[in-house]
């Protein structure tokens, strides 16, 4: 507890003396009596233990102690101005904090772009970003530990309690072929084509939910696929590849990391198999108000041709 019995009443009303160097004006823009301003200014002198005015019947001068002390009030409010200035954006989520999960699905190209929306829109809140699988991400906004994610999701994929997601892009799938392989120079190939080629796919703590998509895409092919070996990264799942003379069915958006030993090749889908998103989510229970306006933004971009947004 404070040794001074003094408060921002006190504070204020030595400030506008300091000001003005005359009681009278002082104590009628204070909207208060001269004596009872005398009192306050006394008040405040007897509890610092130092006079902060010389007073005369012909005029009011600051002390050198008032003059010290007139110089810290001035930082003392205009660092309470700041914060209630701050209270008040935070409290509408124009000022804060966003905790940012993203994997190499989102970010080639989709969030960085997004991003850079967001911050020219709203720069007094600050992102943190932070590396995780998909299926880390749910758990981790199941938790409240992160407040967006940016992972791979697909038509008819699992829902999660409290997860809510927005599919951002329709991310398709690519094969990826050792060079020399007959079906590398084909512009596009339908999947039956390759469903007798052996695999290299990603490991099911790294990649689950891209795995139930790509198993789930030879389920209804009617076959089941030959798996070769599994890596848990994509750097590794391409080196296989390429080394076992293998395919390697990967998200378009991941097309920018490059194999020497193996050519991208475009897959066409047969109707009804289900459809592959890069997609936003974030906890509904979530009450960071920093959220709404990220989501705002998000939507906002629905328009460009590059996106495609749609509430699932």
């Amino acid at each position: 507890m404070s040794p001074y019995h003094f408060d921002l009443h006190h504070l204020r009303a030595f400030m506008v003396v300091a000001e003005h160097l005359h009681f009278r004006k002082a104590a009628s823009l204070l909207h208060i009596t001269q004596p009872g301003l005398s009192r306050t200014i006394k008040a405040l002198e007897d509890s610092l233990g130092v006079e902060l005015f010389n007073r005369s019947t012909r005029q009011v001068e600051l002390t050198k102690a008032g003059e010290f002390f007139l110089l810290e009030i001035e930082k003392v409010f205009l660092h309470l101005n700041k914060g209630i200035k701050y209270a008040r954006e935070t409290s509408t989520g124009t000022m804060g904090h966003l905790k940012i999960a993203y994997n190499d699905f989102a970010v080639q190209d989709l969030l960085p772009r997004l991003l850079e929306i967001f911050r020219k829109e709203y720069p007094d809140i600050k992102t943190e970003m932070v590396f995780m699988t998909t299926q880390e991400q749910i758990t981790a906004i199941q938790k409240d530990q992160v407040d967006i994610g940016f992972g791979f999701s697909y038509t008819d994929s699992e829902e999660y309690d409290e997860v809510k997601s927005i599919p951002l892009i329709i991310d398709e799938p690519i094969l990826l072929l050792p060079r020399y392989h007959p079906l590398a120079t084909r512009g596009t190939l339908g999947l039956d084509e390759v469903k007798h080629e052996s695999f290299v796919i990603g490991t099911s703590k790294e990649w689950r939910v891209w795995r139930r998509y790509f198993f789930e895409l030879f389920e209804q092919l009617g076959t089941k696929p030959i798996i070769a070996a599994e890596a848990s990264s994509m750097s590794g799942i391409m080196s296989l590849a390429a080394v076992k003379d293998c395919a390697a069915l990967l998200s378009r958006s991941l097309s920018k990391f490059t194999h020497s030993d193996l050519v991208p090749v475009g897959v066409e889908l047969a109707e009804g198999m289900p459809i592959s998103y890069i997609s936003l989510m974030w906890n509904q229970s979530s009450n960071n108000p920093s959220l709404e306006h990220f989501l705002k933004i998000a939507k906002q971009i629905k328009d460009q041709s590059c996106f495609l947004l749609e509430e699932k």
